[in-house]
């Protein structure tokens, strides 16, 4: 199949963006051409482009803060769509944003196939609207409150065109089935088995010049509310050992000023930053414990990778089952083979 895949913005090496990468590169191994479109590429964060895939992008335009880029990115996804190529036999959706562009691709052209793969609705419109808001401004509550009837009717009927919805998780097909009244395909996202396998944890702390004898503590993850990292600190302060314990934050984003304050003095609690794939795996291997706190997480795959590099999740373990990549994509190229192969279309 010639495929084209559309993701609204790399940001980072964080869960979305990793599907897409992974996805791309294991359906590129099943014969398949494979085009990526994304409307902007941050801070390196396609570090390696899988083999047999081509990127292209769209208008890059971003502002500093983090709600206002997700609303620009479901504004500005249509105009990727002049760069579609004409020739794919299949265009995969991913993300909310993205399912707006599948919405107008079928309404210009009914018979090609869309497939949206539903990583979560835009819940800041459903279940998580108080940890949304709680970070705006008196002016940008205002506006979201105004816009959020049009977003909520642009995402219903631009997910109610699409041929198919393939969800992440259990939870995200319930969710789908909730708000959309579509019935949805579970395929859970692979991990990437073979990264984790590099070092032994006395290797990773030789290399990153930790001491042996500390219990480490790690979490990866974007620093947005709904992912409570506030939590995570509170944890560790309670569970430290003074002079025996150190707790590593990997990763960035509007929440990192708040969360230095909630640290205060505490030269335990190390804020890293966003750091390349191979420090976060060294990092991974390393650590003891991995502090997951994310608030209704669709899937969930730090967690998962943490748990196969060795560490113990806290504060509970509530992680899915791990399956290799080569696995999902053969799971997901048997749909996007069915959905091709159908005849219905939209019109």
């Amino acid at each position: 199949m010639n495929v084209g895949i559309i993701f609204p913005r790399f940001i980072g090496p964080y869960g979305g963006e990793r599907l897409v990468l992974n996805e791309a590169k294991e359906l590129s191994k099943l014969d398949n051409k494979v085009t990526l479109y994304t409307r902007v590429i941050e801070n390196n964060s396609i570090q390696t482009l899988p083999s047999g895939t081509s990127i292209v992008q769209g208008i890059g335009f971003k502002t500093r803060s983090h709600e206002l880029n997700a609303l620009i990115d479901l504004l500005l996804a249509p105009f990727l769509l002049t760069k579609i190529k004409k020739e794919h036999d299949l265009v995969i959706v991913v993300g909310w944003q993205a399912a707006f562009a599948g919405g107008i691709i079928k309404i210009f052209n009914g018979k090609k196939k869309i497939v949206y793969r539903c990583l979560e609705p835009p819940r800041f419109l459903y279940d998580l609207k108080k940890e949304s808001k709680s970070n705006l401004s008196f002016f940008s509550k205002v506006f979201l409150h105004i816009l959020s009837p049009l977003i909520k009717s642009i995402d219903y009927s631009s997910v109610k065109k699409c041929d198919a919805v393939i969800s992440i998780s259990k939870r995200t097909k319930n969710q789908v089935k909730e708000i959309y009244g579509i019935d949805s395909e579970v395929v859970e996202p692979g991990i990437e088995t073979e990264r984790f396998k590099k070092y032994s944890k006395e290797e990773a702390r030789k290399k990153l010049k930790i001491n042996r004898g500390a219990k480490i503590y790690l979490s990866v993850s974007k620093l947005h509310k709904r992912k409570r990292i506030d939590l995570a600190i509170e944890y560790f302060k309670k569970n430290r050992t003074k002079g025996k314990t150190v707790f590593f934050i990997i990763g960035d984003g509007p929440e990192k000023e708040n969360l230095e304050k909630i640290r205060g003095g505490f030269k335990d609690i190390i804020f890293l930053g966003r750091l390349e794939d191979k420090l976060v795996d060294l990092y991974l291997s390393a650590a003891d414990y991995f502090i997951f706190t994310a608030k209704n997480e669709p899937f969930g795959i730090a967690p998962l990778e943490a748990k196969l590099a060795g560490c113990k999740i806290v504060p509970k373990d509530s992680t899915n089952k791990i399956q290799s990549w080569e696995e999902t994509a053969k799971q997901l190229n048997r749909i996007y083979t069915r959905v091709v192969n159908e005849n219905r279309h939209y019109s």
